[in-house]
């Protein structure tokens, strides 16, 4: 945390006289207002209220899930991957957004700054360094489990024998576990390097911001690598080109399955496959691979500095939205994939 005038460029690299010239430079977005104000919009009022709605999608699958019993691996990976898709959604409960674009008492709307006093600016922070922490750390965790999932069917699959013995409710839940510490402690690392900075514009008023450390700024190149170049790729495309590999795997081994069975057994009529464990997880870790490969597409090849102002805000929107619906699809594949899980929706939504 620091606190300085907004002429000090050491800490800021702003002056007063930007500020108080409604330069773009204290923007969080650049480009016209009305496209700023636009995207802020929808990042503060309607996401949050998709949030709200996947949120209770996702408490009904983690009921859902338990009331299946959470003894079965193949259960236990759904719901951490459930409570991984829940704290992802956190990043759009981020309320202090809402604070830092539209407060009540906000001089100059766009601007990326809080105004209300040291001490509240100090505890918005918190929140939004909070929010940040737990979205992230989902999102990262979000990115691994379907991994995970589709070792375990591949198993299932190839190994159906010994699968009983290598994948148990102890295995799964260890393999949870450093899926989550794993990224836990990269999440502490990149909460770390952030800092609020306290700007006084005029005699005693402050508006306050998030920025980085000076390790960062000292560091920036290496640490550009690591969050760029491994963190982005092993929460993105790694994971996305494992689970497309395991699942086409696990398709061919079935489709071979099914027709030696046949072979063998001199049935004309064509057979089904109805594993419905098997169905539900690859369907959704297949929901998984698309939903990321698109976000990442555009995360990565899509260049947002050089495009229109419009276009830029829209797939930045696009990306949030896309993201939403990934978090928030587990719950219409259990039920509709599965009917165990589906008669126990049934259950708890029935009056009594």
């Amino acid at each position: 945390m620091a606190t300085g005038n907004v002429g000090n460029e050491s800490i800021t690299n702003l002056t007063e006289t930007i500020f108080l010239k409604n330069d773009n430079s204290l923007y969080c977005f650049h480009g016209s207002l009305d496209y700023i104000q636009l995207f802020q919009m929808f990042l503060c009022f309607i996401n949050p209220v998709f949030t709200i709605f996947g949120l209770t999608l996702n408490i009904f699958s983690m009921i859902i899930l338990h009331k299946n019993q959470l003894k079965k691996p193949s259960n236990l990976l759904l719901f951490a991957l459930v409570v991984a898709d829940t704290m992802n959604m956190m990043v759009n409960l981020n309320f202090s957004y809402m604070l830092k674009y539209f407060g009540p008492v906000k001089t100059k709307l766009g601007y990326c700054t809080w105004e209300y006093g040291i001490t509240a600016n100090t505890i918005i922070y918190g929140y939004y360094q909070l929010c940040f922490f737990i979205g992230t750390w989902g999102h990262c965790v979000n990115a691994t489990m379907p991994v995970i999932i589709t070792l375990e069917r591949a198993l299932a699959v190839f190994l159906p024998v010994t699968f009983t013995k290598l994948v148990t409710a102890r295995s799964a839940f260890i393999s949870c576990g450093l899926a989550y510490i794993g990224w836990l402690i990269w999440n502490c690392f990149a909460v770390s390097i952030g800092r609020v900075v306290h700007i006084e514009v005029s005699s005693g008023k402050f508006v306050s911001s998030n920025t980085a450390t000076d390790f960062f700024r000292q560091n920036y190149a290496l640490i550009y690598i690591f969050f760029v170049y491994v963190a982005e790729s092993l929460a993105s495309w790694v994971p996305i080109c494992l689970v497309i590999l395991g699942c086409i795997a696990i398709g061919i081994r079935v489709r071979v399955s099914l027709l030696r069975r046949k072979r063998l057994s001199g049935i004309k009529a064509k057979l089904k496959w109805s594993p419905r464990t098997t169905r539900t997880l690859v369907t959704t870790c297949l929901i998984f691979a698309v939903t990321h490969a698109v976000n990442s597409f555009i995360s990565a090849f899509v260049p947002i500095s050089g495009t229109t102002p419009v276009l830029t805000y829209f797939l930045m929107y696009l990306a949030e939205f896309i993201n939403l619906i990934n978090c928030s699809s587990n719950f219409f594949v259990y039920v509709l994939c599965n009917r165990n899980l589906w008669n126990i929706f049934k259950d708890l939504i029935t009056w009594p």
